[in-house]
């Protein structure tokens, strides 16, 4: 976590991406003056797992890394925001909705439509 800031972005990469994929947006955070947490999701990157749910599992992810980041830096995590592409989106926005720990994300963005994905498996 970077030294002075009070504010940290949780970055959660879409469908078969990863956050080594996702390094080119970790690094405008940074160069942004924001402390940045850039999982992987069940399945992918460096996570294990063979399954994964589209969103609802992965919620518990997002939550995991909300506890874990105010847990470990609380002045760093002062402010908390969460960023995610198409299903990292949808994994964040069910998360924020969490009546306790996703109380704790004070802002999300989202960006990569989820109907791009949901139209290519569809025959």
């Amino acid at each position: 976590m970077h030294g002075e800031t009070t504010q940290t972005v949780l970055l959660c990469p879409g469908l078969t991406s990863s956050k080594a994929t996702e390094l080119f947006m970790v690094r405008r955070l940074v160069d942004a003056n924001y402390n940045v947490l850039a999982i992987d999701f069940r399945a992918h990157g460096q996570s294990g797992g063979q399954l994964i749910s589209f969103g609802d599992l992965e919620r518990r992810d997002v939550l995991s890394a909300v506890r874990w980041i105010h847990a470990n830096h609380p002045k760093a995590s002062q402010r908390l925001l969460g960023l995610g592409a198409n299903t990292g989106a949808a994994a964040l926005i069910a998360a924020a909705a969490d009546p306790r720990d996703g109380q704790q994300i004070d802002a999300i963005a989202i960006y990569g439509a989820t109907t791009d994905w949901i139209r290519c498996s569809i025959p």
